[in-house]
Formats: structure tokens, sequence, C-alpha cells
């Protein structure tokens, strides 16, 4: 994504799960990438693009955010009754998910029907990724189920939910 002379977002896309992002949020594109710019990036995509088939740009999206408990404000822990593991074993079941997981695995990932797929991260954050797709209208109908299911899982489990990737508050312990 170009916005202006500035580069927002870049995500070079090769099927069949093959994703390579390269983000400059807020970058002049001149002093960085200097002049050609468009033959630098093609000359890029193409390491990722498979032979002989033609690049189509894609739209995709990744929401992150921190569950929080609803009445003391503490972030969640995986275990307990409204841990995280039930909130996303809660996410598989009303929003038609599959578990990701192998065998003695904790459960860290879920599909959901769309193609999206809703993750734990290494910090206790939860992540929406949603599917690449070609219009920007399916992404924008995806961010709608998200909402929905989100809403339903913050009644479920009583949850405040920080929209952010970083705790702002609590430390790692």
């Amino acid at each position: 994504n170009v916005v202006g002379r500035r580069i927002v977002d870049v995500v070079v896309s090769a099927p069949p799960h093959h994703e390579v992002a390269v983000r400059h949020a807020g970058v002049e594109l001149e002093p960085v990438l200097g002049e050609g710019f468009g033959e630098q990036f093609d000359d890029l995509a193409s390491r990722f693009r498979p032979a002989n088939q033609p690049y189509r740009p894609r739209v995709g999206f990744e929401y992150e955010m921190i569950c929080l408990d609803g009445k003391t404000l503490e972030p969640l822990t995986y275990d307990g009754p409204h841990g995280l593991r039930q909130v996303l074993e809660t996410a598989a079941r009303i929003g038609n998910g599959t578990r990701l997981q192998g065998p003695g695995e904790p459960l860290t990932r879920v599909a959901l029907p769309d193609d999206s797929l809703l993750s734990l991260e290494p910090g206790g954050q939860l992540e929406f990724s949603s599917a690449p797709r070609e219009r920007f209208q399916s992404t924008l109908d995806q961010l709608e189920r998200f909402r929905s299911l989100l809403e339903e899982l913050r009644h479920a489990h009583d949850l405040h939910l920080f929209f952010g990737g970083v705790n702002p508050v609590h430390t790692p312990e």
C-alpha cells in the first residue's frame, strides 16, 4: 500500500501459504528506496512469486489484543476457567473453528471457517490474522465476523479487551 509518497505496507504473497511482509510505515520512499522503487519492488516480488504466474495483490490485516479479567483488569493466565486456553476453546466452539494443536502441545491456534486464524502470541496477546483477499470488502467482512466473535468471547469470559500488541501496564510476570 502506498499512500502519497509513503509506503505503508507491502505484502508479497505466493501460493499456497508463503508470505513475506515488507513494512516501512511512514518512511519516505525516495530517500530509503531511491529512484526506481518500482523496479526494486518488482525484483523483490519476483523472488517469491512462482514462475510464470502474474502478481495478484491481496488485502489482509492482523489485529492484536490483550485479554484482561473484566473484574480485576489483570492479564489472563493460560490455564483456569477463564484463561486464554478456554478463550481459544470457546472461539473454536462458537466460531465453528478448528483447533490447530499437535499431540501433547498446548492450544495456541484456532483456524476459523473463512481461512482466518486466531492465535496466542508469546506475550499473551491474542492475534487475529485475516486471510489475504483480492477485494477490500471481503477483508471488511472478515473483520465484522471477527468483531462479532470477540463480542461473544468478551461476554462468555467477562473480558476487558485492550487493543494493542504490548501491555502498557503489566509486567511479563
